[in-house]
């Protein structure tokens, strides 16, 4: 998350929800993924576009180490 440029406690308040595309499949594959709606300073909310390490290293964590009940429809 570091090539993000989100604060920690940006970062903390995410949910999976948020996250575009959600597969790891096509977290891999695809060129653009997001996050949607994060609240930052003075309540502000914004998309963040994932690059390939945070995409790559989110794919990981829904295969791996993701509970799949958290990981929404």
């Amino acid at each position: 998350m570091l090539g993000t440029g989100l604060r920690r406690a940006e970062i903390a308040g995410l949910d999976l929800a948020q996250l575009q595309p959600r597969e790891p499949e096509q977290l891999r594959r695809v060129k653009k993924a997001k996050l949607t709606g994060v609240r930052g300073k003075g309540r502000t909310s914004r998309s963040v576009f994932l690059g390939l390490d945070a995409r790559t290293a989110l794919a990981d964590y829904l295969e791996h180490e993701c509970d799949a009940t958290l990981a929404g429809p």
